[in-house]
């Protein structure tokens, strides 16, 4: 016989949304929109053993499709309570190891945990800012695989290190294949470090008082966090466009923060109503974006909020 629910507990919340965690409040669902391109790209990175997308797609089809979700259901409660077995892959030493490991992991009689690797020295040849890797592991691959916020950090800040490197032209494209890629999307969607979304012309970057080799501006999950909030009507489609309103910017101006003293430089494209701002820190070692939004489509309203930025900082 079925154990009896208590009344009390159809009124508790059990599996809230979050920020961050499987059930996120900001999740970006693949079928939103489905592309041959995004089908094929989903389909890849699962063969390659990225399957994430493809469940999220599998779990949006089965909240559409109730027949589907119905033979799924079948299924789960068919194997709920069949006991885990746990066998080694052959009969050697090490399978049997690690079978008898696993058994112990599953009933709870070990915890893991991750090994300690020695730490060295070592310096960036472009910055000279010295770090503590892992003996055994690249420099550009030293991060703990098993954090994922640690492997987004690392990754990001490789490819905004290489893009410092690349010519004008070349980083721009390249960036801005980056945010309009699907990958983007998923960051946006539980943002973590701070993505390179785009490169600044080499004036401007000196307006605002960046250093040599500083032209990438980045976008940090703070601000990803705020740009959800303020503006939800933003697409990461708008953020690829990151690069095209800075190149293609109708009007742009220098601001001075009075408290601060940093220096923004604000970029209008006034045929497509977008306004991005890059910050400069006060060192000058980076650059962020720290807005982005879009102009009123009505062109009398829209005339008076470009007026208001471009008398808020000297126009360039």
């Amino acid at each position: 016989m079925a154990d009896k629910i208590a009344q009390k507990d159809l009124k508790t919340e059990l599996t809230r949304p979050s920020q961050t965690g499987l059930r996120s409040v900001w999740q970006w669902r693949p079928l939103a929109s489905l592309t041959a391109a995004a089908v094929a790209d989903i389909l890849r990175r699962a063969a390659m053993g990225d399957a994430r997308d493809f469940l999220i797609a599998a779990a949006d089809i089965r909240e559409k499709d109730l027949h589907y979700a119905a033979v799924l259901q079948t299924r789960t409660l068919a194997v709920t309570d069949l006991p885990i077995d746990i066998q080694p892959w052959d009969d050697s030493a090490p399978a049997r190891r690690a079978a008898e490991y696993g058994r112990r992991l599953e009933a709870g009689q070990i915890k893991p945990e991750a090994p300690q690797e020695p730490l060295v020295e070592w310096t960036n040849p472009r910055t000279g800012e010295v770090r503590l890797i892992p003996w055994a592991i690249d420099p550009g691959f030293a991060y703990n695989v098993g954090e994922a916020s640690l492997r987004w950090r690392a990754l990001l800040d490789l490819v905004a290190d290489k893009a410092e490197g690349w010519a004008a032209p070349m980083a721009a494209t390249a960036l801005a294949n980056l945010a309009a890629s699907p990958t983007f999307a998923r960051w946006y969607d539980n943002p973590r470090g701070a993505w390179p979304l785009a490169r600044l012309p080499d004036a401007d970057a000196k307006t605002l008082g960046a250093q040599e080799g500083v032209r990438v501006a980045r976008m940090s999950e703070g601000t990803a966090v705020k740009q959800r909030q303020r503006h939800p009507e933003l697409r990461p489609e708008d953020y690829a466009r990151a690069q095209a309103i800075i190149d293609g910017a109708t009007a742009k101006a220098e601001t001075v923060n009075p408290q601060t003293g940093t220096r923004s430089m604000i970029y209008v494209r006034e045929d497509e109503r977008y306004v991005l701002v890059v910050k400069a820190t006060l060192d000058g070692q980076r650059l962020y974006v720290t807005s982005l939004y879009r102009l009123h489509a009505d062109q009398a309203r829209r005339d008076l909020e470009i007026a208001r930025l471009l008398r808020k900082g000297k126009k360039q």
